[in-house]
């Protein structure tokens, strides 16, 4: 008599070999996964500054670990100044945002903001200017004398 216990119904025998009907298939070698790379705004890969020869170095790091990137301050004197002067919030806005765009850092709305405030300040400025120059122009400002 045989004391070995009769397998299962719903397993096989042998666990590599498919139970009949279903087709066999080979298992499927995973594809290479190569590093990632950063590039540079030219095009050539970079790292750190300061870190080990052939560390890679992401403007993006520190969003995926979590870390919020800094604040651009450019874009932030360009919300600031383009109350005053115009014509600076709007060039400081596009530097800004050129700035922010290839290093990723945070303050696209203050760039923005700065670019736009300080185009309606200029035209204000110009449309001021001008009206108080043909007033001087034609005598309306000038004095008079009694």
């Amino acid at each position: 008599m045989n004391d070995a216990p009769a397998p299962h119904q719903g397993t096989p025998a042998h666990p590599e070999v498919p139970p009949p009907g279903l087709p066999q298939s080979q298992p499927q070698p995973a594809p290479p996964q190569a590093p990632p790379v950063h590039y540079a705004p030219g095009g050539a890969a970079y790292t750190q500054p300061g870190g080990m020869p052939g560390a890679m170095y992401s403007p993006y790091a520190a969003q995926q670990a979590g870390v919020r990137p800094p604040m651009n301050k450019t874009a932030i004197w360009a919300f600031i100044t383009s109350f005053f002067i115009g014509l600076l919030g709007l060039i400081l806005g596009v530097v800004a945002s050129k700035q922010i765009g290839n290093t990723g850092q945070r303050g696209i709305g203050f760039a923005m903001a700065g670019f736009y405030i300080g185009l309606v300040v200029m035209i204000l400025q110009l449309t001021v200017g001008l009206i108080l120059f043909l007033m001087l122009l034609f005598g309306t400002i000038a004095s008079t004398t009694v």
